[in-house]
């Protein structure tokens, strides 16, 4: 990849598949350290987005993201272009090595062993990266795995049990419920997940081309009960017969060995008997002779089937178990009945039928021994074969599939059906539905025990029916457990497995998936390596069973300077320590209504002004005067108004911070003035956004905008970088979500502010309070729509920024009065202990970057090496002695936002000075630093 310096800290390149160039501002050494991870990669996929105008921008601070890289910028046509949740903002979330990763060949390995599939393309921060590929089942469907990496880790891990099994994972690995993507902390025992309970068989290797031989395993089989093979004069026709969907996914298979298939639906009059009606059925017609001659080598049956004789395939026979597997589940997608019931909970006993002319029948009895045996070595039982129906020259013949629900459940989670998806979505609900008697009976039966115990011991029956009643025990229930000992049955609550099945198929439609109330959640500690995918499309795929933000920077004045502050130092952080609640999964000192959360959505910082968090001037120094119209709550999921309602008011963790500083230099007087900054002045830096709501509802977007690619069959170069048209209902859903997200950040800031306000009046009086005002409020993760004129021409845009600052010059109509003259003033954090600068916008800026400069000082360290590397107890003593008082909400806080964990600030803000897209206006220096 070449590099062309167009300019002062300014770089172009440009390469295949971009649909526009990239620019970088950066120094020399900073563009040599953006080559070494994913980065510029990362710019490169948003460069060859569709409809991207001009150019793909990253600043100086840019560093490795989600899809788009941390300080990059894009602009597409605010009439028919894209937006994209992974270009506002969006974490690298980690399996332990023993999940179970089920393949749609039906073996699973462990996820650590699927590392041979992919290649190494870097390491940086402990974390490695791979490239490759691997299909992972979704759930019914499969997916690609086109990345895979693993990490050092050593945090806490959630266990959690569900009908479909159980899966650890580490603490931000979120998971697939019926209400959008939760993390583990969030979820509640009932709590319904996505799952998918089929599990396969362990791994063997077979051959070189084991893949292919699995298809031919699989269409065999399906071919041996509902296909034919039979010479037409001098060729071979193959014809399947089926529904229309579940050919579709046999004519891919087909193609993937190499050949034409044809599919087709013929609609036909019937009259069995005296009854006559009309029925559509699909056909899969492969005319290829060498496919055939194929089929025939590999031991499929050729001619009328009920008269030919034929066994299971020898290879089939010799082969690994989960080769046997796909020629059985082809051969029951075909032949083997549906899970049903003879009861309102009881099932019948799967059963084969088959049919052949009566000199035949030993051969068939043959061959369903044949089948027998390959079931024992599944741990499944069979019962006999005999025959059920003589019609004339034929006989019919059944074997039944043992009845005892374990035999069912082995037959179901470890083979289930190929090319039949109604019957696999059945029999995965008929597994969720044993194991959820099973799970009703041991609670029954724990109760039970308890009830006996505590009779022995003396207590009276209404003791008891009063300490256990329950939705697993009724008074009843109880009375019987006292004076009979009998095992529990099944509560007559329970739903019917029809019941059952019509809700599990409903969700199926929906979500591809089968659903399971979380049972049990379990945290632990782990350490050693951990895990994960990035799967196309779907960017989910299955473990165990279960498949698996605006942020912004605000800046407020105060008539005091440095002597004033310093005294009393330490007393002004404790009172902000205690007035502001900070830290991981931190809550706000107010409780919020679902109606008072939609006003915050809709209304921002009006609403908090109304409530009396701030004064009314405050909307003067914040972008989009603190609302940005458009946000609408009811595209914003339960999950993340859930997350948001106790997190409102709250600093939160991580990079996020409330900050004294001093003015240290003033580079620009007159813009200073204007701004209200001169030397020596004290101001308070707020860094913090919309916390887990807006990462929510990026999540939730994610999904969506993916499920649009899905269905338009677009293919992304990063799924993370997944997108959706701007006119579109998914894409018109995201930017009103994404509003409510950006209207709670800044009330969240506007109510901290408040809190900052109460706390210096009380440590050093209201006059001071009452100096306390804005200068400006800006967003660094954010899409707008905004004008801007490209190569001549006035345009509409919409403007992604993430990890970026919108920067605007004089003259802007969406600058405020005061600004109109100056410019915009740009807000940026250093890192703990390092300079903070605020800058402004300029002409320049505005003609080459969209307005948009840097928006920090962007990390070089994961959190994780951080911690490894530094103790937070000594971070904090270390910057106590250069006079910075630091309280963290945990010393590991303190560890992971160490200095160097970050680049230099002095660099990054020298680098978009040299490359002239905004202009220093002053420095400040820290004082005293409060971290989430």
């Amino acid at each position: 990849m070449e590099f062309k310096e167009i300019g002062k800290a300014t770089w172009e390149f440009k390469e295949e598949g971009m649909k526009v160039p990239g620019i970088i501002f950066a120094t020399e050494r900073m563009l040599e350290q953006m080559k070494k991870d994913r980065t510029i990669w990362q710019l490169k996929n948003v460069a060859g987005l569709p409809g991207i105008v001009k150019h793909a921008l990253l600043m100086p601070d840019g560093h490795e993201g989600y899809g788009f890289p941390i300080g990059g910028v894009a602009a597409f046509p605010a009439e028919d272009g894209i937006v994209s949740p992974g270009g506002v903002g969006y974490d690298i979330n980690c399996l332990l090595p023993e999940s179970r990763i089920p393949s749609p060949f039906g073996y699973w390995k462990t996820i650590e062993e699927f590392k041979e599939y992919f290649h190494e393309i870097y390491v940086k921060n402990g974390v490695v990266l791979l490239q490759g590929n691997a299909n992972l089942l979704t759930g019914y469907e499969e997916g690609m795995a086109t990345h895979f990496m693993h990490k050092k880790y050593n945090g806490p891990v959630y266990e959690i049990r569900t009908l479909a099994g159980t899966v650890k994972l580490t603490q931000d690995h979120p998971l697939i419920t019926i209400k959008g993507r939760m993390m583990p902390h969030e979820l509640k025992e009932e709590e319904k997940l996505l799952v998918y309970p089929f599990e396969g068989v362990e791994y063997e290797y077979f051959a070189e081309n084991e893949e292919e031989l699995g298809i031919y395993a699989k269409l065999i089989g399906y071919l041996t009960g509902d296909g034919t093979l039979t010479h037409c004069g001098k060729k071979l026709r193959v014809i399947f017969f089926g529904k229309r969907t579940d050919l579709e996914k046999m004519k891919k298979d087909v193609e993937k060995l190499g050949y034409h298939a044809h599919l087709v639906e013929r609609t036909r009059k019937y009259r069995i008997k005296r009854r006559e009606f009309v029925s559509t059925t699909a056909e899969l017609h492969v005319y290829s002779k060498e496919f055939a001659e194929k089929l025939i080598s590999f031991g499929a049956p050729v001619g009328n089937k009920t008269e030919t004789e034929f066994r299971v395939p020898e290879w089939i026979k010799k082969a690994p178990l989960w080769i046997k597997r796909l020629y059985l589940a082809g051969f029951f997608g075909a032949e083997l009945s549906s899970p049903s019931t003879s009861s309102k909970t009881g099932f019948y006993i799967p059963t084969i039928n088959m049919n052949k002319i009566k000199k035949m029948e030993k051969n068939a009895r043959a061959f369903l021994l044949d089948i027998a045996e390959l079931l024992d070595e599944f741990g499944v039982d069979c019962g006999e074969i005999k025959v059920v129906e003589r019609m004339g020259k034929k006989i019919r013949l059944r074997m039944g599939i043992g009845g005892r629900e374990e035999n069912i459940e082995k037959l179901y989670t470890k083979i289930g059906f190929e090319y039949n998806e109604g019957r696999m979505v059945a029999a995965m609900a008929a597994v969720l539905y044993i194991r959820l008697k099973r799970f009703y009976r041991e609670e029954r039966e724990k109760i039970r025990t308890k009830i006996r115990k505590y009779k022995k011991k003396g207590f009276s029956l209404v003791e008891l029916q009063e300490m256990f009643s329950s939705k697993w025990a009724d008074k009843r229930f109880i009375e019987r457990a006292y004076y009979e000992n009998k095992k529990p049955r099944v509560q007559l609550s329970i739903p019917s497995f029809r019941e059952f099945l019509k809700e599990q198929v409903g969700y199926y439609s929906i979500f591809g998936a089968l659903v399971s109330p979380v049972i049990e959640i379990r945290k632990g500690w782990y350490k050693g390596e951990v895990y994960d995918f990035t799967v196309e499309d779907s960017h989910r795929f299955v473990a165990n069973g279960v498949v698996v933000s605006n942020c912004g920077v605000r800046l407020l004045l105060t008539n005091m300077e440095r002597k004033d502050v310093k005294p009393k130092i330490r007393e002004i952080v404790q009172e902000l320590f205690k007035n502001v609640p900070s830290g991981v999964g931190s809550e706000g000192k107010v409780r919020l209504s679902d109606d008072e959360l939609n006003e915050v959505m809709a209304r921002g910082v009006d609403w908090a002004i109304e409530n009396d968090y701030g004064w009314k001037e405050d909307k003067e120094g914040i972008e989009e005067y603190g609302c940005i119209e458009g946000a609408d709550p009811s595209k914003v999921s339960r999950t993340a108004i859930k997350r948001g309602k106790p997190q409102l008011g709250t600093l939160g963790a991580g990079n996020h911070f409330l900050e004294i500083q001093y003015v240290e230099k003033i580079h620009l007087p007159e813009v200073a003035k204007a701004f209200g900054l001169y030397e020596g002045q004290i101001v308070v830096m707020i860094h913090t956004g919309s916390r887990g709501f807006g990462h929510q509802v990026a999540s939730d977007y994610i999904n969506v905008v993916m499920g649009w690619a899905r269905k338009n069959n677009v293919r992304l170069a990063d799924p993370e970088l997944a997108y959706a048209p701007v006119n579109s209902t998914e894409g018109e859903d995201y930017i009103k979500a994404m509003k409510c997200a950006v209207n709670f950040a800044f009330t969240n800031r506007q109510m901290i502010m408040h809190w900052v306000r109460e706390s210096f009046g009380k440590v050093y009086g209201s006059n001071v309070m009452d100096s306390m005002h804005i200068v400006y409020d800006v967003a660094h993760n954010i899409a707008k729509f905004e004008e801007h004129v490209v190569d001549g021409k006035r345009m509409n845009l919409i403007v992604h920024r993430k990890g970026a600052t919108r920067a605007f010059p004089a003259g802007r109509k969406e600058l405020p009065k005061k600004y109109m003259k100056i410019g915009q003033p740009v807000i940026i954090p250093g890192s703990m202990g390092t300079a903070s600068y605020v800058l402004v916008g300029n002409q320049k800026g505005l003609e080459v970057s969209f307005g948009s400069t840097c928006h920090g000082a962007g990390r070089v360290m994961s959190r994780h090496e951080a911690i490894r590397r530094h103790r937070g107890e000594q971070v904090v003593r270390e910057l106590g002695e250069r006079g910075i008082v630091v309280k963290p909400a945990t010393w590991s806080v303190a560890a992971e936002e160490a200095p160097d964990a970050y680049k230099d600030i002095d660099e990054v803000v020298e680098a978009v000075q040299l490359a002239g897209i905004s202009n220093i206006v002053a420095k400040l220096r820290p004082m005293a630093v409060v971290k989430g």
